[in-house]
């Protein structure tokens, strides 16, 4: 594929996703009830060059653009909500080494992705007083550094090769570490507890007494613009994998009222996709599909811009970026709220059958809940609220999630 001239590349990989997403889809309720996790998707994901669609043209890569990307992701998603967003580690990483202005660091990398390495990411901890709080250390050792620590949320890092760990150096400092996940001392366990996104694989890494290069070790002083989009980048992604189960609802009620359903007692219609409350039930998760995922593309072009304005040092660049970041804000409160719709509006088309566990219907509102708890809607309405009536920017610009 490296031999193509670039628009090749993009469609081909493009292409590669919607074949790859075609077949994972029917296997995706009993991969979740079974909890099945994802290694066999995820070796086809590293054979059709989805993981490599960011990759620059300057360093070999296809050059895709941020809305293909999140079109692909959001495909991906509505096969397996799961798989769309057990990348966002990856995809991360990705945006990160294009703006961080480190040429050597940026070969070395995209070398490997354009090889087929998958990028995974170990940065949150649990029991602390505050999210971002860091226990994890870094200390100086013969020949190099040693990584000590627990870390949760390592959202697809199981499927990884690499893992971007946060910890602290002897001096108190944030560090960004970058270590193969095979290393001694590694360990990934899969014991996520969340009701959905059971294969993201989001539980816990243990580092124990980690060997650690020098080359392995970058600061972490990302400009404020970079962290500031790379923070709604992170967002847009939860977003596609939610927009991606509006997407699946869709697919899931017009099949579960074609082959399963049946009218309701006192429903003048004899199939039950004649009756006029299914047909509208269907019809609104129909709409909400749509929706969301032109929230997400539309959004996806926000950050485009905004890419654009920061690696070319653009005046104006702050701005942008402040755009993208309400754009990302948005679409995830309008989005997410649509698709927790739909997820209801699923058993009013397929009446009581469609609460059978061998179906899994209820999959889709477990996932989309656990995606949406993570940053709550009710904060990032009250943050849009106080932009939109006073113009304040605080939690918009300080590169958190909102």
């Amino acid at each position: 594929m490296t031999n193509l001239p670039a628009s090749s590349r993009v469609d081909d990989i493009i292409a590669a996703a919607g074949d790859l997403a075609q077949r994972i889809a029917p296997g995706a309720a009993a991969r979740d009830l079974n909890r099945t996790l994802l290694f066999e998707e995820f070796a086809q994901v590293r054979t059709a060059g989805i993981t490599s669609l960011r990759v620059p043209l300057e360093f070999g890569g296809p050059g895709g653009s941020v809305r293909q990307l999140f079109d692909v992701l959001v495909t991906l998603s509505v096969a397996d909500s799961n798989l769309g967003h057990a990348l966002r580690s990856h995809c991360n990483f990705i945006e990160s080494i294009r703006l961080g202005g480190d040429e050597a660091a940026s070969q070395r990398h995209f070398a490997r992705i354009l090889d087929g390495a998958i990028y995974g990411g170990a940065h949150t901890e649990t029991g602390t007083v505050r999210p971002g709080v860091i226990g994890t250390q870094l200390l100086e050792a013969e020949g190099g550094f040693r990584l000590n620590g627990t870390k949760h949320y390592s959202t697809g890092t199981i499927y990884a090769d690499y893992a971007s760990v946060t910890a602290l150096d002897h001096r108190g400092d944030f560090v960004s570490v970058i270590i193969p996940t095979d290393r001694a001392g590694v360990e990934v366990i899969d014991d996520w507890k969340g009701m959905g996104q059971r294969l993201t694989a989001s539980g816990t890494l243990k580092l124990n007494d980690v060997e650690v290069l020098p080359e392995e070790v970058s600061s972490r002083r990302q400009s404020d613009l970079v962290g500031r989009y790379v923070a709604s980048f992170r967002q847009l992604h939860l977003a596609a994998s939610v927009a991606g189960s509006a997407g699946r609802l869709l697919q899931d009620a017009v099949e579960f009222t074609n082959k399963h359903s049946r009218s309701p007692a006192i429903s003048q219609a004899e199939r039950s996709r004649d009756d006029a409350f299914i047909q509208f039930a269907v019809g609104e998760i129909g709409v909400n599909a749509y929706a969301a995922r032109a929230l997400i593309l539309d959004a996806a072009d926000h950050l485009e811009r905004a890419s654009q304005a920061i690696a070319s040092g653009a005046q104006d660049a702050s701005a942008v970026v402040l755009q993208a970041t309400l754009a990302v804000a948005q679409a995830q409160l309008v989005g997410g709220n649509l698709a927790l719709r739909s997820a209801n509006l699923i058993f009013d088309a397929g009446g009581g059958s469609a609460t059978f566990s061998d179906f899994n219907l209820d999959r889709h509102w477990r996932n989309i809940r656990t995606v949406l708890n993570h940053n709550p809607l009710l904060h990032k309405t009250r943050v849009l609220g106080d932009y939109y009536l006073t113009g304040e920017v605080h939690h918009l610009t300080e590169g958190k999630s909102i």
